[in-house]
Protein backbone atom coordinates (compact mmCIF):
# COMPACT_ATOMS: atom_id res chain seq x y z
CA UNK A 1 0.00 0.00 0.00
CA UNK A 2 3.10 2.21 0.78
CA UNK A 3 4.22 1.71 -2.08
CA UNK A 4 1.16 2.50 -4.37
CA UNK A 5 0.83 6.00 -2.05
CA UNK A 6 4.54 7.00 -3.30
CA UNK A 7 3.73 6.81 -7.22
CA UNK A 8 0.33 8.11 -6.81
CA UNK A 9 2.22 10.84 -4.72
CA UNK A 10 5.22 11.27 -7.74
CA UNK A 11 2.49 11.61 -9.93
CA UNK A 12 0.45 14.12 -8.45
CA UNK A 13 3.44 16.21 -8.17
CA UNK A 14 4.72 16.00 -11.31
CA UNK A 15 1.38 16.83 -13.19
CA UNK A 16 0.19 19.43 -10.08
CA UNK A 17 -3.18 18.03 -10.67
CA UNK A 18 -5.45 14.98 -8.93
CA UNK A 19 -5.55 11.47 -10.20
CA UNK A 20 -8.00 8.79 -10.35
CA UNK A 21 -8.16 4.95 -10.33
CA UNK A 22 -11.44 3.25 -11.52
CA UNK A 23 -12.94 -0.07 -11.40
CA UNK A 24 -16.43 -0.82 -13.19
CA UNK A 25 -18.39 -0.97 -15.86
CA UNK A 26 -18.50 1.54 -19.03
CA UNK A 27 -20.94 2.99 -21.25
CA UNK A 28 -21.71 5.53 -23.60
CA UNK A 29 -20.47 8.45 -22.29
CA UNK A 30 -23.40 11.03 -20.25
CA UNK A 31 -23.08 14.70 -20.26
CA UNK A 32 -25.17 15.68 -17.20
CA UNK A 33 -24.22 13.51 -13.87
CA UNK A 34 -25.93 13.90 -11.17
CA UNK A 35 -23.88 14.50 -7.25
CA UNK A 36 -24.98 12.81 -3.94
CA UNK A 37 -23.64 12.91 -0.83
CA UNK A 38 -25.82 10.28 1.01
CA UNK A 39 -27.45 7.42 -0.45
CA UNK A 40 -31.00 8.11 0.63
CA UNK A 41 -31.22 11.29 -0.95
CA UNK A 42 -31.00 9.14 -4.19
CA UNK A 43 -34.91 9.03 -5.36
CA UNK A 44 -34.36 6.85 -8.49
CA UNK A 45 -33.70 3.25 -8.65
CA UNK A 46 -30.03 2.85 -9.59
CA UNK A 47 -27.75 -0.28 -9.95
CA UNK A 48 -23.72 0.43 -8.84
CA UNK A 49 -21.74 0.35 -12.09
CA UNK A 50 -18.33 0.81 -10.62
CA UNK A 51 -16.04 2.34 -7.99
CA UNK A 52 -13.77 5.22 -8.03
CA UNK A 53 -10.89 6.86 -5.94
CA UNK A 54 -9.66 10.09 -6.58
CA UNK A 55 -6.20 11.33 -4.98
CA UNK A 56 -4.40 14.29 -4.79
CA UNK A 57 -3.85 17.80 -2.72
CA UNK A 58 -7.14 19.70 -3.34
CA UNK A 59 -10.57 17.99 -2.67
CA UNK A 60 -12.01 20.52 -5.67
CA UNK A 61 -9.85 19.35 -8.09
CA UNK A 62 -10.39 15.65 -7.36
CA UNK A 63 -14.01 15.81 -7.11
CA UNK A 64 -13.61 18.06 -10.67
CA UNK A 65 -11.54 14.65 -11.92
CA UNK A 66 -14.07 11.93 -10.74
CA UNK A 67 -16.80 13.75 -12.21
CA UNK A 68 -14.92 14.22 -15.95
CA UNK A 69 -14.36 10.30 -14.96
CA UNK A 70 -18.29 9.65 -14.12
CA UNK A 71 -19.22 11.50 -17.87
CA UNK A 72 -16.17 9.42 -19.90
CA UNK A 73 -17.51 6.34 -18.44
CA UNK A 74 -21.50 6.70 -19.15
CA UNK A 75 -22.33 7.37 -15.39
CA UNK A 76 -25.79 8.68 -14.27
CA UNK A 77 -24.93 9.88 -10.79
CA UNK A 78 -21.66 9.96 -8.13
CA UNK A 79 -22.37 9.20 -4.56
CA UNK A 80 -19.17 10.44 -2.69
CA UNK A 81 -19.43 8.71 0.40
CA UNK A 82 -15.67 9.14 1.81
CA UNK A 83 -12.73 11.17 2.10
CA UNK A 84 -9.66 11.68 4.31
CA UNK A 85 -6.06 12.21 4.28
CA UNK A 86 -2.87 10.78 4.92
CA UNK A 87 0.08 12.38 5.46
CA UNK A 88 3.65 11.80 3.08
CA UNK A 89 5.82 14.26 3.83
CA UNK A 90 6.92 15.89 6.53
CA UNK A 91 9.94 18.83 6.11
CA UNK A 92 11.50 20.59 9.36
CA UNK A 93 13.84 23.82 8.68
CA UNK A 94 15.45 25.59 11.81
CA UNK A 95 16.99 28.58 11.18
CA UNK A 96 19.19 30.38 14.47
CA UNK A 97 20.43 33.85 13.82
CA UNK A 98 23.49 35.15 16.38
CA UNK A 99 23.83 39.04 16.79
CA UNK A 100 26.00 40.80 18.36
CA UNK A 101 24.86 43.08 21.12
CA UNK A 102 26.44 45.92 23.34
CA UNK A 103 26.21 47.08 26.39
CA UNK A 104 28.11 49.80 28.06
CA UNK A 105 30.69 47.09 29.62
CA UNK A 106 30.90 44.03 27.13
CA UNK A 107 29.15 42.63 23.97
CA UNK A 108 26.69 39.61 24.46
CA UNK A 109 25.87 37.64 21.59
CA UNK A 110 22.02 36.58 20.58
CA UNK A 111 20.93 33.64 19.27
CA UNK A 112 17.49 33.16 17.89
CA UNK A 113 16.43 30.30 16.28
CA UNK A 114 12.76 29.51 14.92
CA UNK A 115 11.80 26.30 13.59
CA UNK A 116 9.19 25.95 10.49
CA UNK A 117 7.43 22.65 9.49
CA UNK A 118 5.62 21.47 6.34
CA UNK A 119 3.37 18.70 6.03
CA UNK A 120 2.28 17.41 3.02
CA UNK A 121 -1.00 15.54 2.90
CA UNK A 122 -2.04 13.19 -0.02
CA UNK A 123 -5.82 13.61 0.04
CA UNK A 124 -8.22 10.73 -1.28
CA UNK A 125 -11.83 10.91 -2.30
CA UNK A 126 -13.69 7.37 -2.65
CA UNK A 127 -17.09 7.11 -4.63
CA UNK A 128 -19.35 5.11 -6.50
CA UNK A 129 -20.80 5.68 -9.87
CA UNK A 130 -24.45 4.92 -10.79
CA UNK A 131 -26.54 3.82 -13.66
CA UNK A 132 -30.46 4.70 -13.46
CA UNK A 133 -32.76 2.17 -14.17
Amino acid sequence: MRLKSLFITITIAFSSCSSVQYIGNTYSPTSNVDIFLDRNDIQKSYAVMGKIDGYGIDFTNIQSDIMKEARKRGADAVLLFDMDSERINSTQKTTTNVSNQKTEDSTEKKITTSTTTDDQSLNKLHAEFLKYK
